[in-house]
């Protein structure tokens, strides 16, 4: 869960490629971030100096929702 926003970045980057393997790579890496996303949001925490409970990382799991469907 925690690498979601680094899949999402490293898909983004592969997506503008405009090579047919960079973009299947992309996809794949959306869906890693998709299927990341914790089923209760409420039980993620984050065990850090700041603790925070809850899932930080909606923004990106929905970016890359679309970006599936889109395809």
């Amino acid at each position: 869960t925690e690498l979601i926003p680094y899949f999402f970045s490293v898909a983004e980057l592969l997506a503008a490629s405009e090579d047919e393997g960079d973009q299947a790579l992309a996809r794949r890496m959306y869906r890693r971030c998709v299927d990341a996303e914790p089923p209760i949001h409420g039980a993620h925490y984050w065990p850090d100096s700041a603790y925070r409970a809850g899932f930080v990382h909606q923004y990106e799991v929905e970016q890359a929702r679309s970006r599936l469907a889109a395809d």
